[in-house]
């Protein structure tokens, strides 16, 4: 793990809605 990344929760953050968000539009177009 790099350590800027464990120092800056809000990326961690920004990353996990994104990637959630990339599987909600995914799910939609397949469902």
């Amino acid at each position: 793990m790099n350590s800027k990344l464990l120092e800056n929760p809000i990326i961690i953050v920004t990353g996990l809605i994104g990637a959630y968000s990339v599987f909600l539009s995914i799910y939609a177009i397949i469902k």
